[in-house]
Formats: structure tokens, sequence, C-alpha cells
């Protein structure tokens, strides 16, 4: 998906920095994944229910 590609550029500079903020420990590499994974899930949270709230509730159920 595109999300997976935007986090592999981001974190391009965890295998180049061995030390400091954009190392595989560092404050950016860990804040940039956590704030693009919490959107991420916030929008299939949000497509999720919208889903949900569509579908008919009489529709019987898939075998």
């Amino acid at each position: 998906t595109v999300w997976q590609i935007v986090t592999e550029i981001l974190a391009v500079p965890v295998f180049i920095a061995p030390a400091g903020p954009f190392a595989w420990n560092g404050s950016m590499s860990f804040w940039t994944g956590t704030v693009i994974f919490g959107f991420w899930l916030s929008c299939v949270i949000v497509f999720l229910k919208k889903a949900n709230e569509e579908q008919p509730a009489d529709e019987a159920p898939l075998p």
C-alpha cells in the first residue's frame, strides 16, 4: 500500500545513522512510525465503522 512505501522511505535514515535521533532507537524514527501508524489505524476504524453502518441489518450472513 501507499503507507508501506511512505514508511519505508522515512525509515531509510535508520540504516544510515548509527546514533542520534535518526538511529533505530532514536526519537524521530520512533515518533514518525508511531504517528503514521496512529493515523492509518484511525482511518481504518472510521472506514470500517462507515461500512458497517451501510450494511443492511436484515442481510443474511455468508455461509
